[in-house]
């Protein structure tokens, strides 16, 4: 039996292809990122640090939903530039805490609980 080999498409890499962006990208991404500074805490301060709120456009979470599903209507736009916003900013949280204190997750008795239920940013 010889060995079969599956050559690479390279002529489809040539090729023109279709990009659009969702035509709801700007207010979508506008009322997203308005939402996200509004919100508080428990105890009525911001959910997010200063330093989010400066990276939190720069993200480009809208234009990412808005590239990946050209298609939706805005409320479904909106809710998905939401999402990955808030998973954006838990990841960086994660990322550079010292320890799992300052990560936004909250902590059981066995470590962290990862559902997205536990997050602040997420509650």
């Amino acid at each position: 039996m010889s060995p079969s080999y599956q050559l690479p498409d390279l002529l489809s890499l040539t090729r023109n292809f279709e990009l659009r962006t969702n035509r709801f990208c700007r207010p979508a991404t506008v009322a997203s990122e308005a939402w996200l500074f509004s919100l508080k805490t428990v105890d009525m301060h911001d959910a997010l640090t200063k330093a989010e709120k400066t990276l939190l456009h720069p993200m480009k979470g809208g234009l990412l939903a808005a590239v990946c599903f050209p298609d939706l209507d805005l409320p479904q736009l909106r809710f998905l530039t939401d999402f990955l916003n808030i998973l954006f900013l838990s990841a960086r949280r994660l990322q550079n805490a010292p320890n799992s204190d300052g990560s936004g997750w909250k902590c059981g008795g066995m470590g962290i609980d990862h559902s997205l239920g536990h997050h602040e940013l997420f509650q």
